[in-house]
């Protein structure tokens, strides 16, 4: 698309899906955004992601994999008769969240799919860096590239995640990609829920509310939900901000 402008108008969208969608960003836009640079923000952060309630039809386990600076915990979900395993990251702008979080959401998955549905519990920001958190996904993909037949039946495999869990998915696989390990051919596909891959902002993020597909809008003061790096983008933006950014220097947050 280059030397193109990405105008979502354009594309071939229900009209009836993009409006469920703006009363969506309508909700999430009176929601707090705590400044999680602060031990109280991050603390609410947490708090506000944590556990959400719900009943699911099948039991989870739990088992534990090597990883790069210790034990990492997986939940798993098992379907009667396993197809293939979906290996599931969730979700949490790298500063919270834990695979209880998307129990329901994987219990359905693992039934309407026949997959069975393995999610990390990954180290979280600030504790650990996004490339800690990329080491980790990364040992986790490896091993099951190496076991998965012989410890769940099936060595067919696909790796996905949600938000920021789908950052660590894609990531993982370019990993894996990069490094040349032959785990990467062990995955058949990957399934990427609204992940976010270039925190410089799609057109669509950066497009005015009435437009926007998944953002308020341009003009936010809210404080990132990641750590600000020190590099910035050309329009002044930091490097790591996944939130719209000000225009006026005079109402940006600090970094």
């Amino acid at each position: 698309m280059t030397g193109s402008t990405f105008d979502l108008r354009r594309q071939d969208v229900d009209p009836a899906l993009l409006e469920a969608q703006r009363e969506v960003n309508a909700v999430l836009a009176k929601m707090p955004h705590p400044d999680v640079r602060t031990p109280e923000g991050l603390a609410a952060l947490r708090a506000g992601t944590a556990h959400n309630p719900g009943a699911t039809n099948l039991r989870p386990t739990e088992r534990h994999v090597d990883g790069p600076t210790g034990p990492i915990r997986l939940r798993v979900f098992t379907p009667p008769e396993p197809r293939a395993i979906l290996y599931r990251i969730h979700g949490g702008g790298w500063a919270a969240g834990a695979p209880e979080d998307d129990d329901v959401v994987n219990d359905r998955l693992a039934r309407a799919t026949g997959s069975i549905v393995v999610s990390p519990e990954y180290r979280l920001a600030p504790e650990a860096t996004v490339p800690e958190q990329i080491e980790e996904t990364v040992a986790v993909a490896r091993r099951l590239a190496r076991h998965a037949a012989a410890e769940f039946g099936t060595g067919r495999l696909l790796i996905g995640g949600i938000s920021a869990g789908a950052h660590l998915a894609a990531a993982t696989l370019l990993a894996l990609r990069d490094a040349g390990d032959p785990a990467f051919g062990a995955f058949a596909g990957a399934y990427l829920d609204c992940g976010i891959y270039d925190l410089g902002l799609s057109p669509s993020a950066a497009a005015p509310p009435k437009t926007a597909s998944c953002s308020p809008g341009p003009g936010s003061t809210a404080c990132p939900t990641s750590p600000c790096p020190a590099t910035r983008r050309s329009n002044g933006a930091p490097r790591g901000c996944p939130r719209p950014w000000p225009t006026s220097p005079a109402s940006r947050p600090p970094c």
